[in-house]
C-alpha cells in the first residue's frame, strides 16, 4: 500500500491532506490562567509532541517519497521578524525546540523564548546557521538560484537530509496562521481554516500543524447548545507516511491533552511524559 501510495502521489500530484477542527479551550484557558509566562503556543507545542511521540509512524521525515520514522520528536515554528531589530534584514524567520518529548511545558516554555527572542533580535543559536545567512547575504541571485538547483537534487537523499537533520532536528511544524485576525478582526469574524499547496521539493515533514486565534461559538454540549471558547487546529499530513485513521487518533491525542492540562501536564506546567 505505501509502494502505491508514492507512486500515486508522486510530483507534481500532492499527497498532503488537511484535518481541520475546533477544541473546546475551556479547561485549558483556565490552566494557563494560573500559569506564570505559559502561552497558548507553549501549551499546544507540548501537546502536539507527545502526541507524535505516542505516535511514531507520524514523526516522520519524507525522503525522496518515502517516509523514515525519527526518534525525537522536533517543532519547527515560524517567527515573524517584522517590528523587531532583525525585521529590517528579514521579514521571517524559524525557531526549532527539540527533543520535545522529554521537556516540560516550562522547558518548552523557556526554549521558545529564548529562541524567539534570539531570532528577533538578529541572532540565532545555531552556528551553522548564522554562516550560512551571512555567506548567503554576500552571494549574488543568479548563484543562490544555481546552488537551490543543487540543493534540491541533494535533498533527495536520505544521508544528506540526515546530515542536515542533526543541525536542524525538525520532525513537525507549527504555525499560527490567522491569529493576526484575533487582534485586528472586528465582532463577527471567524477563522474557518487554511489551506496550503506543500512545494514536493521541501515537503520534508510527514505533519504540519496550523491553529490561530481562540473564538467564542456555539456547540452542543449535552444536547444544549453552549457557548465556549474554541481553538481552531488544522493537521496537514503526508498521506504517503500514514493514513486518516491514525490522522484522527492523533487530532484526538492533541485534543484530549488541550482538554484536560492539568492532568497531562501538571499543576506547574512541569509534568512530563511518562
Amino acid at each position: 500500500m505505501r509502494r502505491a501510495m508514492r507512486w500515486a502521489f508522486a510530483p507534481p500530484s500532492s499527497a498532503h491532506i488537511a484535518l481541520q477542527g475546533a477544541i473546546d479551550f475551556s479547561a485549558g484557558r483556565s490552566w494557563l490562567r494560573e500559569q506564570d509566562g505559559l502561552t497558548v503556543q507553549h501549551l499546544l507545542t507540548g501537546a502536539i509532541g507527545w502526541a507524535l511521540a505516542e505516535t511514531p509512524e507520524a514523526n516522520a521525515r519524507m525522503i525522496d517519497g518515502r517516509a523514515y520514522p525519527v526518534e525525537d520528536v522536533g517543532v519547527v515554528m515560524p517567527v515573524n521578524l517584522l517590528g523587531h531589530a532583525a525585521g529590517a534584514h528579514d521579514a521571517l524567520g524559524v525557531a526549532i525546540v527539540a527533543p520535545v518529548q522529554h521537556m516540560s511545558v516550562r522547558e518548552i516554555a523557556e526554549a521558545t523564548t529564548r529562541r524567539v527572542s534570539g531570532q528577533r533580535a538578529g541572532h540565532s543559536e545555531n552556528p551553522v546557521k548564522r554562516r550560512l545567512k551571512a555567506a548567503v547575504d554576500r552571494i549574488p541571485g543568479p548563484a543562490i538560484d544555481a546552488a537551490l538547483g543543487v540543493a534540491g537534487v541533494a535533498l533527495r537523499s536520505k544521508h544528506v537530509v540526515d546530515g542536515l537533520s542533526r543541525l536542524f532536528p525538525a520532525t513537525t511544524m507549527v504555525s499560527n496562521a490567522g491569529a493576526v485576525l484575533g487582534k485586528e478582526a472586528p465582532e463577527g469574524v471567524l477563522y474557518r481554516g487554511a489551506s496550503f499547496a506543500v512545494p514536493p521539493r521541501i515537503g520534508h515533514l510527514a505533519t504540519m500543524w496550523a491553529t490561530s486565534f481562540i473564538q467564542d461559538e456555539v456547540i452542543p454540549v449535552g444536547g444544549e447548545p453552549v457557548v465556549r471558547p474554541m481553538l481552531p487546529v488544522t493537521l496537514m499530513f503526508d498521506h504517503r507516511a500514514f493514513d486518516g485513521v491514525v490522522a484522527g487518533r492523533l487530532m484526538l491525542k492533541v485534543a484530549e491533552r488541550l482538554q484536560h492540562p492539568l492532568e497531562a501536564f501538571g499543576a506547574n506546567g512541569l509534568g512530563r511524559l511518562s
